[in-house]
């Protein structure tokens, strides 16, 4: 046996060294699809960085900006059709859709002065020695076409405080021509309606320009001192004859005198005026002096106001058209996920030539639809898809973009992952990025893999970083003064808008020419180039990561700076309670949310499960974005929906969050204490139940760990449904809450009681349930209303008002099965929850709160004497013991077993 023992062992090892080279090899197999995919992505991103060019991006800007291209004219088709060209020519997928929209154009326009002295002088509203082939004369698009003949009086910036400053010093303004400034965040509208609600006759407005870049020459400053800024005054965005809906021409048009579409142009005529022109004019100003709060932005150039002495003749005629307007569009199909739509987004029509304002962005897309073009004849396949757009008529209130988000506003609400943005590429030198906060994290990252433009061997993070102190400076997208308004505000898709320059001294006027371009903006095209890697870069990580790069710790951080802000703006005065709750309930989501996703990204299997809960994930990280959506909209702007970022009123606010918030605070000054706080707390509460939407959306409540037996499986609903996506068609259904998969024939859907729908909006919090006990549903009923009221049967949907202006008792008696019901017991008559049983049986008084565990083992009987509106009540039916919530009201007693645990913990009532 001795003899035998040393062969078994040498056999025996051989054995267990085949069985682990076996399990390594098999294992490093499993796992080589995981690795390669990463390797793949790491080695497209760096061939995409590799095939910039310089030389490429100057061409396409050089031919973009042969010529003017205003939209709806001759030249603006030219210049999409070249856009498409481009597109095809690189093979890829391209489409074209057209709308039918209002624009507005100039026919005559003059502007003469007469001075103290008697002279009349016509003075110039174009641009001197600028080739005028086809560059339209300045104007403000749908400004009402008038005549005003009066003293020239100086408004600065044209706010309610500049006319109270003006006033104070005995300044009249009514019936006379105002000059204003361009500043302070108002828009052209506000500016102009502002000054038709004061009286004034017509407007001149200006621009204040700069050195371009860092050339001192005093001709070349002086020269582009005579640049007029062309733009809008419609307010608000899209075509005005379909407000809320696309402009495709058989769709429905207002009439131009329809009240919703006449109140979006000013009332009184304006017109755009070079700054040299408008120093003529106020250099000549007499009356009293300059207030002194406006004279150090004026650097001394100014120092009385007027009215008069000098007389200005103001004329101005113009039309209104209907022209047709074109979305350009290039389409890269993903390969596992084609349902799943990264935007990335231009505008293409100029007031003139456009080098900076649109098509360096322009040019940049087009080098971006090469670069790809080349990336997918090295193999490359993006996981999502990728859509390239180039709208027009931005310049006239974003009605491009608008209108293909009007059209699409389901789909793009429930494929799209996220818009990015890029109007001006270049502006001068500096890198500036906007984004929505869960963004913040990617961009920061993308930053590090792109070289500076303007320093040898720095990256742009590190110069971006070092520009601002230290810190990566990102702002927010609130402003509406781009494409990506629509997107953001409107549909609530997650958003990013890049630039590099904050502000250049040409912008919308005839000097914005490849020549301006080349000689002070980019003259080695290199911003061009860093604008253009990280906005292709973005598009890559959004388009290829299994799991999005989203982190919502970061939107949570802001919510908090945001709140404190907002406390001390109202010192105290009302409660933000309801947002701190709702952003601790947000704050406690995002961190599970981002554990999961941590989790999902260190998972290297490939198994059915993996894919479909990265998929799940996924859905949640791109959909949150949408709870901070209000159907009602910001009062007054009703079309953007957004309630953290958004236009607000308050000119003199330099907050970028809340605007509901903070125009409640500014609109309501001439209220009585009581009314003002009413309607700042209506905001407050309506920010946060949009703080809380997010927060469910990304928990999903209807499919938490832990679900019932008999939830609706959508899965199933997918699968039946033949949808096109790769990778999912044919894949088992899975049941979140008990993690594991089941084949079809497999899934066994046990009897239950009967259960309905059900929603409890308690205290500003609202619990969902899907699957809801009937006979408890019942009971809560009866708890939510006094016994001794008349019972009144209201049809279907049964709601309480808020605040309640009546009481409305449900009847019982109607099948709950068939409705979903919302109690708002704020508003609703408080009885206890003794009201609905009997007054004699035992009572255990247990102190607040209460805390519901996900499993609790023990049993506690809550006080019936303690009032409703004193505790939180929690129905955790996917932890309930079925089908009973508790024992019958016959019992006289309501006993919720493994269900409430009393603690004296002060923390958020959260649903596991």
């Amino acid at each position: 046996m001795a003899v035998l023992a040393k062969p078994s062992c040498t056999l025996l090892f051989i054995l267990t060294l085949s069985v682990i080279f076996i399990y390594t090899t098999i294992r490093s197999h499993l796992n080589y699809p995981i690795a390669a995919a990463a390797t793949k992505n790491l080695y497209y991103r760096n061939a995409f960085l590799s095939s910039a060019s310089k030389y490429t991006v100057a061409a396409y800007l050089h031919h973009l900006t042969l010529h003017p291209h205003l939209a709806g004219t001759p030249a603006a088709i030219h210049t999409a059709l070249y856009v498409k060209a481009q597109f095809e020519a690189h093979g890829l997928e391209t489409r074209f859709t057209n709308y039918s929209t209002l624009l507005s154009y100039p026919k005559h326009s003059s502007l003469s002065a007469q001075f103290s002295n008697g002279t009349t002088i016509y003075l110039p509203l174009s641009e001197p020695n600028v080739p005028q082939n086809g560059v339209v004369m300045p104007y403000h698009a749908y400004s009402p076409s008038g005549t005003a003949y009066g003293k020239a009086v100086f408004l600065n910036y044209g706010r309610e405080q500049d006319y109270l400053a003006l006033s104070a010093n005995g300044v009249e303004f009514k019936g006379y021509v105002g000059i204003v400034r361009r500043g302070c965040g108002l828009s052209r509208y506000e500016v102009v309606e502002n000054a038709a609600a004061h009286g004034v006759a017509a407007v001149l407005m200006y621009t204040e320009g700069g050195t371009p870049s860092n050339n001192n020459n005093n001709d070349i400053n002086n020269s582009f001192r005579w640049g007029v800024e062309r733009g809008t005054v419609m307010k608000g965005f899209g075509d005005p004859l379909s407000p809320g809906w696309a402009g495709i021409e058989t769709s429905e048009k207002l009439d131009p005198s329809d009240p919703q579409v006449s109140r979006r142009f000013p009332t009184i005529p304006s017109l755009p005026v070079a700054e040299a022109v408008a120093d003529s004019i106020l250099s000549s100003l007499e009356g009293p002096v300059v207030p002194y709060e406006w004279r150090e932005s004026l650097n001394g150039r100014l120092r009385r106001v007027g009215p008069g002495p000098t007389m200005l003749n103001f004329e101005y005629e113009g039309e209104q058209k209907m022209a047709t307007i074109h979305n350009v569009f290039a389409v890269v199909r993903g390969s596992e996920e084609p349902d799943r739509i990264v935007l990335l987004g231009n505008h293409r029509d100029a007031w003139t030539y456009g080098a900076v304002d649109p098509n360096s962005g322009t040019a940049a897309l087009l080098d971006i639809a090469r670069r790809y073009a080349r990336l997918l004849r090295l193999g490359w396949n993006p996981r999502r898809t990728i859509v390239l757009c180039s709208w027009d008529a931005e310049e006239f209130g974003m009605i491009g973009s608008t209108e293909w988000v009007e059209q699409n506003l389901v789909n793009l609400g429930s494929k799209s992952v996220a818009y990015l943005n890029v109007d001006c590429a270049v502006q001068g030198p500096g890198f500036f990025a906007s984004t929505t906060p869960q963004l913040d994290n990617l961009l920061v990252e993308v930053t590090k893999k792109v070289k500076d433009p303007d320093l040898d061997n720095v990256i742009l993070y590190e110069q971006w970083r070092s520009a601002n102190k230290g810190i990566n400076k990102i702002q927010r997208l609130s402003g509406v003064d781009s494409d990506f308004a629509p997107f953001l505000q409107h549909a609530g898709i997650p958003s990013i808008d890049l630039y590099y320059g904050s502000d250049f001294p040409v912008y919308h006027t005839a000097f914005d020419s490849y020549n301006w371009m080349t000689n002070f903006g980019d003259p080695s095209f290199q911003r061009h180039i860093a604008v253009t890697s990280v906005w292709g870069l973005l598009s890559l990580h959004l388009a290829d990561d299994p799991v999005l790069p989203f982190n919502y710790l970061s939107y949570a951080t802001e919510l908090l700076e945001y709140k404190n802000v907002l406390n001390n703006l109202l010192e105290g005065r009302i409660s933000l309670h309801p947002i701190d709750a709702a952003i601790q309930e947000f704050t406690a989501a995002a961190n599970r949310t981002e554990e999961e996703a941590k989790k999902l990204r260190e998972n290297e299997n490939l198994d059915e499960s993996s894919v479909l809960r990265k998929r799940m994930l996924n859905d949640r990280l791109m959909l949150a974005e949408r709870g901070f959506l209000d159907s009602d909209g910001l009062q007054g702007s009703q079309w953007c929906k957004h309630l953290i970022y958004g236009p607000h009123s308050d000119t003199g606010s330099k907050l970028e969050f809340f605007p509901g918030i903070i125009d409640a605070f500014s609109r309501t000054t001439t209220l009585d204490k009581e009314e003002r706080q009413a309607a700042i707390r209506h905001e407050i509460w309506r920010v946060a139940r949009a703080i809380q939407r997010a927060a469910c959306a990304l928990k999903v409540i209807l499919l938490e760990k832990g679900a019932p037996n008999g939830t609706v499986n959508l899965l199933s609903t997918i699968d039946k449904s033949g949808a096109p996506t790769r990778g999912f068609a044919n894949l088992p259904q899975y049941i979140d809450g008990y993690g594991s998969i089941f084949n079809k024939e497999e899934v066994v859907i046990r009897s239950e009681p009967e259960t309905a729908q059900m929603t409890i909006i308690y205290a500003g919090q609202v619990f969902a349930f899907n699957d809801f006990p009937v006979d408890k549903a019942n009971e809560i009923m009866m708890l939510a209303t006094a016994q001794n009221h008349p019972t009144t049967v209201v049809s279907p949907p049964y709601m309480v008002p808020s605040p309640a202006k009546s009481t409305t008792n449900i009847s019982v008696a109607t099948p709950i099965s068939n409705i979903v019901h919302s109690f708002d017991c704020l508003h609703y008559p408080q009885p206890s929850l003794g009201s609905a049983t009997a007054q004699n049986h035992p009572t255990t008084a247990v102190p607040l709160p209460y805390m519901v565990p996900s499993l609790a083992e023990s049993t506690t009987n809550i006080s019936v004497a303690t009032p409703i509106s004193n505790i939180a009540h929690i129905f955790d039916c996917h932890h309930y013991p079925q089908p009973s919530l508790g024992s019958d009201l016959r019992s006289r007693k309501l006993e919720y077993s493994k269900h409430f645990v009393p603690t004296n913990k002060k923390q958020k009532y959260n649903w596991d």
